[in-house]
């Protein structure tokens, strides 16, 4: 997990519906360390971002999949 001082926690949320994805978005906001979400729509183009960049080395690659 990365600390305060050095990056933020990021996080891909696989979410089909517009309102909860930005209310989840919105929530975020107030949390400490920042948060940098990445919203997918379906399964599939989550996965098709965790290929992209899912490399163990690939400093984008998502902390957190909810």
């Amino acid at each position: 997990m990365p600390s305060s001082t050095t990056q933020s926690l990021r996080i891909l949320l696989v979410e089909d519906n517009y309102a909860d994805a930005r209310l989840f978005q919105i929530a975020l906001k107030q949390v400490e360390p920042p948060v940098d979400l990445t919203v997918a729509a379906d399964g599939e183009a989550a996965i098709g971002l965790l290929e992209t960049h899912g490399a163990w080395d690939d400093p984008k690659r998502p902390d957190l999949v909810i």
